[in-house]
């Protein structure tokens, strides 16, 4: 009776969830699906370190996380080996592979950097039923992690962010 509650709540915030988009059509040229979320501030810090934006997108049958970091003490580059590993409150890690192209952060007035990660249908749907803890993305010299549980202004909605979007490329 216990888990009746959490798993009702769940279900009405998926019926409910406002889904905003960035993209949300049928291509012209390969008449397919595409759809894109808007970037959601998923941490933000209350003191330093890194501020980390998602986005989910989907085109065809194909899907991807977008992951945009900003105020990183160094620059990082990604590459064939890099990952993105999220790891749940129930300690479950799911790990997406960066799409595989030579990508860095950018020197504007805080190192940013926005990077796409791959993925399927089942991990879509684990992540839609995942509270997200840590977040860490191994680059190509380093790597950089952050707790979203703690010292993060977006906490709450930080934590629920993929319950809360993947709806929004599923239906």
């Amino acid at each position: 009776m216990k888990f009746l509650l959490p798993l009702l709540l769940m279900l009405a915030n998926n019926l409910f969830a406002q889904c905003k988009y960035e993209r949300n059509e049928i291509d012209e040229f390969e008449k397919v699906e595409v759809k894109q979320t808007k970037m959601f501030k998923v941490m933000y810090p209350t003191i330093s370190g890194p501020v980390v934006w998602m986005s989910l997108g989907k085109i065809s049958e194909s899907y991807f996380v977008y992951a945009k970091l900003c105020n990183l003490n160094e620059n990082i580059c990604l590459g064939d080996s890099s990952e993105l590993l999220i790891l749940t409150d129930r300690g479950k890690v799911i790990r997406m592979k960066h799409n595989g192209v030579f990508d860095c952060t950018e020197y504007d007035n805080s190192i940013c950097g926005t990077f796409t990660f791959n993925t399927d249908f089942e991990t879509i749907k684990t992540l839609g039923s995942s509270v997200i803890s840590k977040i860490r993305i191994y680059a190509i010299d380093n790597l950089v992690e952050v707790d979203v549980t703690k010292s993060n202004v977006s906490k709450s909605k930080g934590m629920s962010y993929f319950v809360d979007t993947v709806p929004c490329i599923l239906n």
